[in-house]
């Protein structure tokens, strides 16, 4: 079996190659093309991105919208979580009905909705990417609800635990870790969502510049931002996955 420290090494080989290999084809063999451009003319376009296609405000715009609506859909599904157990069959049973919508109708869609609505609005990106988080986590959190072993629930009746004590500190807890992963798992879906509300919306974000650059037919500021946009979606991803391991580092439902 590889150890993930091999299997790491091998994919920082991959990556490395893929890059000298750029550099060698498209800086000094084909060093004039339509598919992908010289390497320093990239490193260049990044001055341009940050003075031309104001990165700095498009990058705060998009990455506060992002972290934000996550922290906020996450506590906000923590304050639900008691109702949430508590609640009858019924409820839960709405609560499914709106997942079957999900399987079939892209979550996008009430975005380019939003955007009709309210055009090139900033506030309503907020709403719509909040939305869009809080929706997985929240059909997450049925979900795993219902996996949490029967035996730690009657433990906690035994002991005298109320209601709300099974569902704040035996159920939410069982499951946190797996909430984590999933928002780990779920988090270039997030970007990918936010990206193209952006593009449609014309306001400001990553999607503000992935547009402008297609429209002006920048291909150098356009691999800049790809480059870019990968690197703040690995670092996001590390993060939450460093915080899930200092956390919730105890073993969930799914593991």
């Amino acid at each position: 079996m590889i150890s993930k420290n091999t299997y790491g090494k091998k994919i920082a080989y991959f990556l490395l190659s893929y890059f000298v290999i750029w550099i060698v084809l498209f800086e000094f063999i084909l060093p004039s093309n339509n598919f992908l451009p010289k390497p320093s003319i990239v490193l260049d376009s990044f001055s341009a991105l940050w003075i031309d296609y104001h990165l700095f405000r498009n990058f705060i715009s998009s990455v506060a919208s992002i972290y934000v609506s996550i922290i906020a859909a996450y506590y906000f599904l923590r304050i639900l979580n008691k109702s949430l157990i508590n609640e009858k069959k019924g409820f839960r049973n709405f609560i499914f009905s709106i997942e079957w919508f999900s399987k079939y109708v892209p979550g996008i869609v009430l975005g380019f909705l939003l955007v009709y609505w309210f055009p090139h609005s900033e506030y309503v990106k907020y709403l719509f990417i909040f939305i869009v988080i809080f929706n997985t986590l929240f059909l997450k959190h049925m979900d795993l609800a219902l996996r949490v072993k029967q035996e730690y629930i009657d433990s906690a009746l035994s002991l005298g635990a109320s209601n709300s004590i099974i569902a704040n500190k035996v159920i939410w807890k069982s499951f946190q870790p797996d909430l984590m992963n999933h928002i780990y798992n779920s988090h270039i879906y997030f970007w990918a969502m936010l990206i193209i509300f952006e593009f449609a919306n014309n306001g400001k974000g990553f999607g503000y510049i992935f547009r402008s650059a297609l429209e002006f037919k920048d291909l150098s500021a356009l691999i800049a931002m790809i480059l870019l946009t990968g690197i703040i979606i690995f670092l996001g991803s590390l993060i939450i996955k460093l915080s899930k391991n200092k956390f919730f580092f105890w073993s969930g439902i799914e593991h």
